[in-house]
């Protein structure tokens, strides 16, 4: 009878089962505007988006969309690429960590972009400063001498900031910050505009004015990058996979109940086998894509503590069925039934019987097809 595993054999055995993830790589010629050798996408695998660029591109971006997409649809996936400060630039790597379903086709954006200069970056504040001070002050109206404002003031914030991220498309912001560029302080003088009267009218709108320039510099301050050029790829095509299954590998335990309700005893053992996709996740919701049906041997006999055996039928080894699913990259789930067989002589030799199991496993995915 097979040695049972160690815990330190089991978690050699997640280590070097989930030790062959790697990626995928995809190489696009950018003066030729398409993916190296016209070569179709890898499906279900974690890709890495290769490509030589001009030295002057610091930042590249790329959008993932359903076939015919870029120009209604929100990206199903998007990466970026920012230089790093040491290197001299001339190639970039995106990783895509979103599995590309088999048979489909991609519509995909890639937008490179070049740090803008302070002349560039003095330019659209200007034009940003005088466009959202004509706004306030058009929003201002008189009435005697009571003030309104045309719309509500969270509104007039909401839809300045709107406008201005509209002007703003070409460009991106190097550091991460927050997409909110006028503060509660702003939206606090224009409360205090909306109820002043015609005298203080002057001061309100400098101070509303004052604000708002200030909080603008601020938005716009640091390093931006502005639009460069641009690559759209239309109907790239993912590789064909008639059919997909993992092998897997893990350890779990299996009830053995006995004959009295009170009685609770289990034993484990490492166990091997191969599980199916349980629906196509093109057309299966984020459960469904995660679930398989698995089947194969535990590897070692079982045991309860009176020192009976159990085994299974035909191979000689438990064979168990079970429900798989993803937890995370690589482990899942599993749980089912074990059709086992005692190995007593007194047993008759039609003494089979199903017990609960419940398991951890680690997969190898694979892509099967038949010769055409």
């Amino acid at each position: 009878m097979l040695k049972k595993c160690t815990l330190l054999q089991v978690c050699l055995l997640f280590f070097a089962v989930t030790g062959f993830s790697q990626y995928s790589e995809v190489l696009l010629d950018y003066d030729k505007h398409i993916f190296a050798n016209n070569q179709v996408l890898p499906a279900g695998e974690d890709l890495l988006v290769r490509g030589k660029i001009p030295s002057a591109i610091e930042y590249v971006r790329l959008a993932i969309y359903p076939e015919k997409g870029i120009e209604n649809r929100k990206a199903i996936h998007e990466g970026s690429w920012k230089k790093p400060m040491e290197q001299a630039g001339g190639e970039y790597t995106i990783p895509v960590h979103y599995r590309l379903r088999p048979s489909t086709r991609y519509d995909i954006r890639l937008a490179f972009y070049r740090a803008a200069s302070d002349k560039e970056m003095r330019a659209l504040s200007d034009r940003l400063r005088y466009q959202m001070e004509e706004y306030l002050k058009a929003q201002i109206l008189i009435s005697g001498t009571d003030i309104d404002l045309d719309e509500r003031p969270k509104n007039m914030r909401e839809k300045m900031e709107s406008l201005i991220h509209q002007k703003l498309a070409g460009y991106h912001r190097a550091l991460k910050r927050q997409d909110r560029i006028f503060s509660d302080l702003m939206l606090e003088q224009l409360n205090a505009l909306q109820e002043s009267e015609v005298p203080a009218l002057k001061d309100r709108q400098e101070a509303a004015l004052g604000l708002l320039r200030e909080e603008l510099v601020d938005y716009l301050s640091g390093t931006w990058y502005t639009l460069a050029d641009e690559r759209y790829l239309d109907d790239v095509p993912t590789e064909d996979k008639q059919g997909a299954l993992s092998i897997n590998a893990g350890y779990g335990g299996v009830g053995l109940a006995g004959d009295s309700e009170d009685d609770f005893e289990y034993d484990t053992s490492p166990y091997v086998g191969v599980s199916f996709p349980f629906g196509n996740s093109a057309f299966s919701g984020k459960f469904f894509s995660n679930l398989y049906l698995g089947v194969g041997l535990m590897l070692n006999d079982l045991e309860r503590e009176s020192g009976q055996t159990f085994t299974g039928p035909v191979v000689g080894r438990p064979i168990y069925a079970s429900f798989d699913y993803k937890l995370f990259q690589f482990v899942y789930l599993n749980a089912g039934g074990v059709l086992l067989e005692r190995s007593d002589e007194e047993a008759p030799s039609n003494a089979l019987f199903i017990r609960p199991f419940v398991g951890l496993s680690a997969k190898i995915n694979l892509s099967i097809g038949f010769d055409k």
